[in-house]
């Protein structure tokens, strides 16, 4: 039997929040599927970390968002539009706001709105991860075959409550959705 690893694209910021439970609920299923090793690319996110990802993802996926989550993206891009109108009118750099500037206010909306309407208004990577490990994962290893032996697999286990991978079509499976990345999202309530 080969042995399966879970790797973590940023372990001082992931590791924490993934449960040992968590990781065995995967290596059983990506053992299962015939697949050496995922990557977790995301799990719990602060305030500040989830406007940083809304602020990458918004330059690269269009749509982008829907929800509570639209208000913040639309404060972003009224301030990129700032800046590009104030660069445009040769203003001086100290008035024109940095992408410092906008991932600050990013922060403060998704505060503000979380405080709102609660912890999940903008993102479930925004769940207390003792409770629900939402993270997004990618396949280290394998192609088009592994990946669908994964995406069933995750579909039919019993320990995961919502999955998601691009083109995924809704009505495939309970809690299955489509994502706007290239990433699986997974969902796995914890005991």
């Amino acid at each position: 039997m080969s042995t399966t690893a879970i790797y973590y694209g940023n372990a001082t910021r992931d590791q924490p929040s993934v449960s040992a439970y968590t990781e065995g609920v995967l290596r059983d299923i990506i053992a299962s599927a015939g697949i050496e090793r995922i990557q977790i690319l995301s799990a719990y996110r602060t305030v500040e970390e989830q406007a940083r990802f809304m602020y990458r993802a918004m330059h690269h996926v269009r749509p982008t968002f829907t929800g509570h989550a639209a208000e913040v993206e639309i404060v972003a891009k009224s301030m990129v539009g700032q800046i590009q109108v104030a660069m445009a009118a040769g203003s001086e750099a100290r008035q024109i706001p940095t992408p410092a500037d906008i991932l600050k206010r990013m922060a403060d909306v998704i505060d503000r709105l979380e405080r709102r309407h609660g912890p999940l208004a903008i993102s479930p990577h925004r769940q207390d991860p003792s409770r629900l490990a939402v993270l997004n994962i990618g396949v280290g290893v394998g192609g088009s075959m592994q990946r669908a032996a994964l995406l069933r697999r995750l579909l039919r286990s019993p320990a995961i409550s919502r999955v998601g991978a691009p083109r995924l079509l809704r009505g495939v499976s309970r809690g299955a959705f489509s994502t706007v990345g290239q990433w699986v999202h997974i969902e796995i309530p914890q005991k």
